[in-house]
């Protein structure tokens, strides 16, 4: 019963159920674009990728509630003399220092794969027009 398995720490019964590894009603990561931008500060000009998830904007991240934007493959250049500053993997910026945020392309959506899709072992199709592979 519910009521027993939930009140059973009071009777002092350490039994849990087992997790069902097998069993898994959520992803484990998010899937996310690559928005090619370029965001300028008082002192630097960054032009790096910034991870989207489907159906949101570079808008919708700067509207959010996080203090900072990550930014990833970044190069950092002096806004006065634009000359390379820095190349970074990684970089966190405040979106208080940010004066101008753009895009300049459009978003890169991951590489499909088809281990992930439980395609395991099935061959790869031809291309219309081209001879089948022999085996």
């Amino acid at each position: 019963m519910f009521g027993q398995s939930l009140f059973a720490w009071r009777e002092g019964k350490t039994e849990f159920r087992e997790a069902q590894p097998e069993y898994a009603p959520y992803k484990r990561y998010v899937e996310k674009m690559l928005l090619p931008i370029v965001i300028c500060t008082d002192v630097y000009r960054m032009v790096g990728y910034m991870h989207l998830t489907y159906h949101h904007r570079a808008l919708d991240v700067l509207n959010g509630p996080e203090a900072f934007i990550p930014v990833t493959n970044v190069q950092i250049y002096n806004i006065s003399t634009g000359e390379l500053f820095a190349e970074q993997e990684f970089v966190a910026i405040s979106k208080d220092q940010i004066t101008i945020l753009y895009e300049t392309g459009l978003p890169i959506l991951p590489e499909y794969k088809a281990s992930e899709a439980g395609a395991e072992g099935s061959e790869p199709q031809s291309q219309p027009g081209s001879a089948a592979p022999k085996q």
